[in-house]
Order: C-alpha cells, then structure tokens, then sequence
C-alpha cells in the first residue's frame, strides 16, 4: 500500500475542513485559495509530524460519517428505508427513493452505489472524499432493526468506534419509540451543556462544535437551538436539510397553538446580517415547505418566522415588517444570548407558558433581557388574575348551596352539587392552565391538565386551598343552626331549646 504524503491525506478534506485547520493551528494566508490549493498550502505550513496528520484528518472523516449518520436519521427513523434484495453478497435497498445498493459488505472488497440524482454521492463519494452518502446508514440501520446484522458482532466497513455508536443510538432510539419505552427528561445536564457551548457555538467555534459533538458548528447550533425551545416546553421538529427550514417550533399548549418556522445562522462575527434578498428563501421555508404541505387547520398557527443569531444588525426591524406584509408571518429575531437567557430564567421559575409568552414573538425587533424580565412580570400578574377569578368562582359556586345545606358540624353536599362545584373552577382554568374538549363520537367531556405548567398550578392551587380553608372558617363563626344529630336527640328527649 502506497503510504500518502501530507498532501494527499489533506486532500481528501473539504475546503470548509482546510479553513478550520488552518484557524486551528493559526496558519496565515488561506483566503481565497482552492480546495486543492488549501490542502497544499496547509500541507506546506503545518508543522507537525506524518503521523499527527494522519490523526487530524481521521478525526475528520470520522466527523463527517457520524454526521452522515445523523443525516440519515431522518429516513430511518420515519421508516422511510426498505431493504428490498439480500442475495448472496449484494444488498438492495430503498432509501427515501434513492436506490442504494451495497457489495460486500464487511469485506475487503466492499462497493457501494447509490443514484447518481444524489448529489453527495455525485460529488464527495464517487470523487473519494468520503466513502458513502447518508443513505449507506440508513440501509444499513434498517438491517440492524430488522437483526439481519447483529451490530455488536458486525464489521462495517468504514463505520466502527464513535460512529457505530453513534449508528447503534440510532438503531435504539427507534426501538424505544416501537415499544412505547419513556425516558426521563435530562433536564440538569441539557441546561449545563447550553449554558456552556451554546454562544460559542453560535459564534462558530469549530473547535468546540468538533471536540465535543463531532460535527460543524452550523449543525450544533440548530441542534442546540431545538434544545432551548424544548425547555421551555415548546415541541420542536428539527431536520438536517440545507436548504429547508431547519426546525419547527409548536406551541401547542397555547389554546389556541401557535408556530414558529425556525432559521438558526451562525457566524464568526458577533452580528448576523439580514439581507433583503434572503426573505425570499424564508418565504419559501414558510410557505413552500411547511405552510402549503399541511392541512389548513394547521397551516392557520403558522404565525412566526423565528430567526435565531449571535445578534442581528439594525436594519432587521424594517426588513421584518417586510417579511409580515409579504407573507402573513411575522418574523421573531432572536439573539442567541436572550434566548439562552429565557431558558435560564424559566428553569427557575417556569411561570411564563405558551400563551402568555406569545408577545415575545411578535415583536418584529430583536428580543431583549428586558423583554424576558416584562414577560415574566406579566405572567405573574396573569397568575395573580386567574387566581383571583377563580376564588371568586369557588366562593360564588360554594355559596350558591352552603346556606341551605350547613349546620354548625358540616356542610352537607351531594357528588352532583359537589361535581358542577368542581366543574365551574376547572372551566375557569381553560385555557390557561387545562384544555376542555369532547371523547369522539361519545361526546363525553375531556380535561386535559398542562402538566408542564406545574408551577402556575401549584401557585393556583395553593390559593384555591386557602380560599376554601377561610369559606369553611366563615361558615363555622355565623352558622347557628343545630346540627342533625343534636335536633334527633332533642327530639326524642323532648327537650325543650
């Protein structure tokens, strides 16, 4: 085997790949050049040993496998791959439309073909850059799932430490979804991880994006970016396409729900700049790729483009209400550093839900910590009213029968008395806090409890519980009334009172 030189092993790189080793180890003079002059360049000026090259560039590729791993997600877990042939040594399969075809595999002699209408196979594998597009993982987690290919005895060509990892948590995240399996929330340590990489990320700091999630930083932050929304308990669908939107955002405890279409860029600035001939392709995402694919019913809570940045230059405001008058959509700017500021002042007191945090998105400037901080105060007052209503309602309703049914021991109430009581405080807490509706074709009434909502519940709760305790308090200091136990006894004793 011919052993290759720097060059040659720099060669295999992206351009993208060359410039972040050139910033990585400080190497000048790198703008402008081709991805053949990069690898030269950098071959030429970085001092370091054979053996280290070799290393680097392993990394690289190892990087790039697992986000080709990550990129087949999409298939594999939306059960969009079909092994259609296994015969002998040669394997056929149906990737999300693209016919992939395997020989060999394991072996030395191992060959893989996918269409040429791929263009990552068009332009990085069959150029030998990399040794397959992101449809090899698919096809190949779909024969894992099926245990036509025992991942821990497998020898995959090209896949094996850190991606055959990354292959087999794919394999198992799907399994757990098939059998209904819940996992807990890693609330702790996701807050940890934002608070640590998250506006380094944004900033595209490679070094980080590669040492701590094997991937470029653009990819990292959409990732990250769906993270922050989710504990703020906002669903969140997040795809790996280029050239699509990168990640949708619902707010279905809302009542009614609202969403958002997301669009995370990063750069190596501070400021992100909007340019006008951009809205063209938001546009698009809204509209072209979500808003007309989906049923009406959904289409009418497409509401917001959440733009998501380091910081945006001014100018953005204008180009915003642009965006609305062309599309009926406003577009919500978002710096990376208040949106990590929202999730860090939820996580203390998660008081602010969907429905009073909807303001936030229609601003149509970049979101501020002030703007968090007035969301907050608002959501307190919002507390404060419900709460207020609603011990109004529990002593309006507990009026309506205590005086005709209370005695000076109790207060005597039958399950249909108690259940409209009950009823008229939970209709009272729609929509903020529980989601009415009816079962079907039965028509019986359903209640839905925002369980996320636990700390406005239990707000709520704990001032309902002091209300009744002073309503029971009240009846006790002015009722006169014998109880029924005492008038039988006088009764029967002939007592006079």
């Amino acid at each position: 085997m011919v052993k290759r030189t720097k060059a040659g092993l720099l060669k295999t790189l992206t351009a993208g790949d060359l410039k972040e080793i050139c910033k990585r180890y400080e190497i000048k003079g790198y703008s402008g050049l081709s991805q053949a002059a990069l690898a030269k360049h950098v071959a030429e000026n970085l001092d370091l040993p054979q053996e280290n090259v070799e290393q680097i560039v392993n990394e690289y590729v190892s990087d790039k496998i697992i986000e080709k791993i990550k990129d087949s997600a999409d298939y594999f877990l939306n059960k969009r791959v079909k092994i259609k042939t296994v015969e002998g040594n040669v394997i056929s399969a149906d990737v999300g439309g693209y016919n992939v075809t395997i020989h060999n595999l394991g072996a030395e002699d191992f060959a893989y073909y996918c269409d040429d209408r791929c263009p990552d196979y068009t332009y990085q594998v069959k150029k030998g850059r990399y040794p397959f597009c992101k449809h090899f993982p698919a096809a190949v987690a779909e024969l894992i799932y099926q245990e036509r290919l025992p991942v821990e005895r497998a020898r995959i060509n090209h896949i094996s430490g850190g991606p055959l990892e990354e292959l087999g948590k794919l394999v198992e995240c799907r399994r757990h979804a098939e059998c209904g399996a819940i996992e807990g929330r890693d609330i702790e340590n996701t807050l940890a991880q934002l608070n640590r990489d998250y506006l380094a990320i944004a900033r595209q700091d490679a070094a980080v994006a590669r040492e701590r999630y094997h991937e470029q930083p653009e990819y990292v932050f959409e990732t990250l970016t769906a993270q922050a929304f989710e504990l703020l308990e906002f669903d969140t669908i997040i795809q790996r396409k280029p050239t699509e939107w990168d990640l949708v955002i619902i707010a279905g405890r809302a009542g009614p729900p609202y969403i958002g279409i997301g669009e995370c860029k990063t750069t190596a600035g501070a400021v992100y700049e909007l340019k006008a001939d951009y809205l063209v392709r938001l546009k698009s995402f809204c509209l072209d790729m979500f808003k007309n694919k989906v049923p009406a019913t959904y289409a009418d809570f497409v509401k917001y483009l959440v733009l998501v940045a380091p910081a945006f230059s001014p100018g953005s405001e204008g180009l915003a209400a642009k965006f609305r008058v062309n599309t009926g959509i406003s577009m919500s700017l978002w710096p990376a550093e208040t949106l990590l500021y929202w999730v860090n002042q939820y996580r203390k007191n998660p008081i602010l839900i969907q429905r009073w945090a909807e303001p936030l998105f229609s601003k149509e400037a970049p979101a501020t910590k002030a703007d968090i901080d007035k969301a907050f105060r608002r959501a307190e007052v919002e507390i404060e009213n419900l709460t207020v209503k609603l011990q109004a309602k529990l002593r309006d309703e507990f009026a309506k029968f205590s005086h005709t049914s209370a005695d000076a021991s109790f207060v005597t109430l039958d399950l249909v008395i108690l259940e409209s009581i009950i009823k008229a405080v939970i209709d009272g807490m729609a929509p903020q806090l529980v989601m009415l509706g009816k079962k079907g074709v039965t028509g019986v009434d359903t209640l839905e409890i925002k369980h996320d909502y636990y700390a406005p519940w239990g707000l709520v709760l704990g001032r309902l519980v002091d209300e009744f305790v002073d309503i029971l308090k009240e009846i006790s200091h002015v009722q006169v009334k014998n109880p029924a136990f005492k008038e039988e006894l006088i009764k029967y004793l002939a007592v006079e009172q």
